[in-house]
């Protein structure tokens, strides 16, 4: 399937394992299917030309009545379809031919999950897994970017400080993307930051000579991978971390996942008032050319002002930051009612002497 090299690698592989179910159904091989077309094309029977969108609207309907997702129908019309386009046999659907029913994937975790996520891990790595966890809730990268990442990326990476006195980290160059090869402008807070120097420090104690090409995220299993790339975490080793975490999960445990801190980050980000081109920015997603807020700093300054949106621990900057208005408030008025108190002394002064002038008679007038 030739026109498959444009797309990313998990989209090929989708596609060709759609490909394969069609072919495994209907007991074919893509030769075949192949003929199949050229013969209906030229039949006189007006109704062969249909045949093969007839075979995949039956496989479809055979689908949803197994219970399976509009989704997958849908990309199994497309892996179809996309077999006969790159042979410049173009298969023709009506609207009407398309499954019914959405698919809104992977839920966004909430705040208390991610809570709840970090309490469960006082195993072994706990550190290093914590650490994990809030910097792809922080920056909204995927597990194969964030396994990219080297320790000497992380230590150069420009320091910001808020209001509080909070550190940011800001990526000086833009991270590519493994899936689809598009620039990502990396940020983390200071909930993301500390996990992550506590966990590069207990390396470092552990000997570790912490070179910038160090993984910044590495595996303690002594595999053929690890050995060959320098301990650095596959894809499936931060896979694993989440599935040991949907066991452990009371109740939505089984929606944790690496993805569902990608939309935690979006849903919040926006929510604080974001713009969503700027969020895909923070990601690594396909954006609008003409909206430039990494050039001009704005970006960087946009996700410090939001970045309470994306904290899990702590009050939050904004929350201290409203106390303390409303603690020199109150000092205010404190004052304010001091100096008025102060004011009125004199008067208290007179009508104290005032009502002792009129005991004093009172009494004169008695005796």
């Amino acid at each position: 399937m030739q026109d498959l090299g444009t797309k990313a690698k998990g989209t090929r592989e989708a596609y060709l394992r759609n490909f394969d179910r069609f072919l495994t159904r209907w007991e074919t091989t893509p030769d075949d299917l192949y003929s199949m077309r050229l013969a209906d094309l030229d039949s006189d029977d007006r109704r062969d030309a249909k045949r093969i969108e007839r075979m995949v609207k039956t496989h479809m309907s055979e689908l949803r009545e197994s219970e399976y997702s509009a989704e997958t129908c849908r990309q199994l019309r497309k892996s179809v379809s996309s077999f006969f386009e790159s042979q410049d046999l173009e298969l023709r659907f009506k609207a009407k031919d398309m499954p019914k029913g959405s698919h809104n994937g992977q839920r966004a975790v909430n705040v208390g999950q991610i809570q709840g996520m970090c309490d469960l891990m006082v195993f072994r790595y706990k550190i290093r897994n914590r650490a994990i966890v809030l910097a792809l809730k922080d920056a909204g990268i995927r597990i194969s970017d964030l396994g990219a990442l080297n320790v000497g990326e992380y230590l150069s990476a420009r320091i910001i400080e808020n209001e509080a006195g909070e550190q940011f980290r800001v990526f000086l160059d833009p991270e590519e993307t493994q899936k689809m090869k598009t620039p990502a402008y990396i940020h983390l807070g200071p909930e993301s930051i500390k996990l992550i120097d506590q966990y590069l420090q207990e390396r470092r104690d552990g000997g570790e000579d912490l070179t910038p090409d160090r993984p910044l995220f590495i595996t303690h299993k002594d595999t053929e991978y690890s050995r060959k790339h320098g301990g650095r975490m596959a894809k499936g080793a931060f896979t694993g971390i989440f599935n040991r975490l949907k066991k452990w999960m009371p109740n939505n445990g089984h929606k944790i996942s690496a993805h569902s801190l990608r939309k935690f980050h979006r849903t919040r980000l926006e929510g604080a008032g974001m713009p969503e081109s700027w969020v895909k920015k923070l990601q690594g997603k396909t954006s609008s050319v003409y909206s430039q807020p990494e050039f001009t700093g704005e970006l960087t300054e946009k996700y410090v002002a939001c970045y309470d949106a994306l904290r899990v621990f702590g009050l939050g900057e904004k929350v201290i930051k409203q106390m303390n208005e409303r603690i020199e408030e109150l000092n205010r008025a404190n004052v304010e009612q001091a100096r008025r108190i102060e004011l009125m002394e004199p008067a208290f002064e007179l009508a104290r002497r005032f009502i002792d002038k009129e005991r004093m008679l009172d009494s004169i007038s008695e005796v």
